[in-house]
């Protein structure tokens, strides 16, 4: 997750996992009235780009956002650590390092 702020507008990244695709974060969404302002309908919504969307709620609900996301991930990366040999040893300044990016190489 990366956040960028632009005059009024908080841009964010989010991963395209499962359990953060559109109707999840619209229905996070309805969970602040005032985002009602700024978002139209689920029927026309799906139609907009879900980038925007994101940057749409993360300038409205800010924080609250932000942290549901993150849980998300971590949520994501349990489920795919469980019951796999995937862990490994590293120093703890490259560890700390690794849990705060969620930057994604397709290479």
């Amino acid at each position: 997750m990366l956040v960028l702020k632009n005059n009024n507008v908080s841009h964010i990244m989010v991963p395209q996992y499962e359990t953060l695709d559109g109707p999840a974060i619209r229905n996070f969404a309805k969970g602040y009235l005032e985002t009602a302002n700024y978002l139209c309908d689920d029927r026309e919504i799906e139609s907009w780009p879900r980038g925007y969307v994101c940057d749409v709620i993360n300038s409205i609900v800010g924080e609250p956002f932000r942290a549901w996301v993150m849980q998300r991930i971590k949520d994501r990366n349990e489920v795919l650590g469980e019951g796999e040999e995937v862990n490994i040893e590293m120093d703890r300044d490259v560890h700390e390092a690794f849990m705060r990016s969620t930057y994604v190489s397709s290479k």
